[in-house]
C-alpha cells in the first residue's frame, strides 16, 4: 500500500509592502528551521503571523478590515494598498501569491510558473483548490487549522493545548494522513451516532471556523438548530462562492421543518448587496434544488414547498427583479412531481394532471 503524506508548506520568503503599521517596506528570507520573531510589545510580531496566514489562506469576508484597523487612522494612505507577497514550496511545488491587505483580493499568483492574472474568475477558489491537492490535505478547513493551530503560533499560541476537540483534530489530521474530513464524510454517511456527538460537541463548544465546519455535517443529520447557524452565517457574510455551492449540506435536507430557513436563504439571494457567481452555481439555484428534494418526500411536503413559493412571489414580486421567474420553477416542480408519483396513479390521471400545468 502506497503511503500517502502530507505536504505542509514551505515559507522562502515575504514582502510587506505599504502597510503604516511598520516604519517602511520589509522582506525576510526564511532560514531553514526554526524562525523567531522576538521584541517587545506592539512591534508588529503579532501582526507578522497574521500576515503570513493571510497570505497563505486568506481572511473571511467579515475580517477584511482587520489589516486596516491595526493602524491608526493618521497614518493610513489613501493612494497606497498595504500588501503582503509570499513565495513558499508545498512539497516539490513553487507558489508565489500576492495579497491585497485591505480587501482580501489576490493581486498576483503563479503555480509552478503558471501565471494567474487577478480578473481570473473566481481565483481565490481556483488557488484553494490547487493548495488542497497539493498538500493532500482533504479539505481547505484542515489545512488552515494545521497552520494556525500547529505550524505558525502567535506569542499566545497555546489554544491548542486547551482546547480537546482542535487536539483531536491535529492529532488525527497528523496520523490519517490529511484525511480528517473525508473520514468524518463517511461516518456521516453512515450515520454514525459517536462522530454526531462529536460533531454537536464541536459545534456547542468550538469556535466559530469549528461551529461552521460542525454545521456542515450536522445539516446532513436534519439537524435544525445548525441550518439555522448557517442561515445566519451566510446573512452575516453576505456571499456565495462556486466551492460552497459544490459542497453544500443543503441538498441533503428531507424534513418539512426546513423549507421556512430555506425561505431566507432564497430572500437573501435576491438581495442587492448579496455576493454571488452570475453562473449556474448560485444559492437561489442551490435553494430551489433543495426544496425540490424535500417536496419529493411526501405530499404535505410538497404541498408546504409549493405554498411557500407562492408566498414568496406574492411579497416579493414588487421589491426584487426576477421574481416572476419562480412561476416557471412551480409550473417544472408540479411537472416533476406528478412524473415521480406516477407509479401511484393510472396512466390517463398522471397525463391529465401534466395537461393542466401551463408552460
Amino acid at each position: 500500500m502506497e503511503i500517502e503524506y502530507i505536504r505542509l508548506p514551505v515559507v522562502k520568503k515575504i514582502e510587506v509592502l505599504g502597510y503604516r503599521l511598520f516604519k517602511g517596506d520589509w522582506r525576510y528570507e526564511f532560514k531553514k528551521g526554526l524562525n523567531l520573531f522576538v521584541g517587545g510589545n506592539r512591534l508588529g510580531k503579532t501582526t507578522t503571523v497574521y500576515i503570513l496566514l493571510y497570505g497563505l489562506i486568506g481572511i473571511s469576508r467579515t475580517e477584511r478590515t482587520f489589516f486596516t484597523n491595526r493602524v491608526p487612522p493618521q497614518k493610513q494612505s489613501k493612494d497606497v494598498s498595504p500588501s503582503v507577497r509570499l513565495q513558499f514550496d508545498i512539497g516539490d511545488n513553487s507558489i508565489e501569491i500576492e495579497r491585497d491587505l485591505s480587501n482580501s483580493n489576490i493581486i498576483y499568483l503563479s503555480i509552478n510558473g503558471t501565471h494567474y492574472p487577478k480578473d481570473t474568475p473566481d481565483i481565490e477558489d481556483v488557488y484553494l483548490k490547487e493548495v488542497v491537492r497539493l498538500s493532500g490535505i482533504s479539505s481547505i478547513d484542515d489545512y488552515r487549522d494545521l497552520l494556525a493551530k500547529f505550524l505558525i503560533r502567535e506569542e499566545e499560541g497555546t489554544s491548542l493545548l486547551w482546547d480537546a476537540n482542535s487536539q483531536i483534530k491535529i492529532l488525527r489530521l497528523l496520523f490519517n494522513y490529511g484525511k480528517y474530513a473525508s473520514e468524518i464524510e463517511e461516518l456521516t454517511k453512515n450515520n454514525s451516532q459517536k462522530v454526531r456527538q462529536f460533531l454537536e460537541g464541536l459545534f456547542s463548544k468550538g469556535d466559530k471556523k469549528d461551529r461552521i465546519k460542525a454545521t456542515e455535517y450536522l445539516i446532513k443529520y436534519q439537524d435544525l438548530d445548525a441550518l439555522r447557524f448557517y442561515v445566519d452565517w451566510m446573512k452575516e457574510k453576505k456571499e456565495f462562492s462556486r466551492s460552497l455551492f459544490d459542497s453544500s449540506p443543503l441538498r441533503s435536507l428531507r424534513i418539512r421543518k426546513a423549507i421556512p430557513l430555506l425561505m431566507e436563504l432564497l430572500a437573501l439571494s435576491y438581495e442587492e448587496d448579496f455576493k454571488q457567481p452570475d453562473t449556474f452555481d448560485r444559492l437561489d439555484r442551490l435553494v430551489l434544488d433543495s426544496l425540490t428534494v424535500i417536496a419529493f418526500e411526501s405530499d404535505e411536503n410538497y404541498l408546504e414547498v409549493k405554498k411557500s413559493i407562492e408566498f414568496f412571489i406574492d411579497k416579493y414580486l414588487s421589491v426584487y427583479q426576477n421574481v416572476n421567474w419562480l412561476y416557471a420553477f412551480l409550473d417544472q416542480l408540479e411537472q416533476k412531481y406528478y412524473i415521480n408519483k406516477s407509479e401511484q396513479f393510472e396512466i390517463g390521471e398522471v397525463v391529465q394532471k401534466l395537461e393542466e400545468i401551463h408552460f
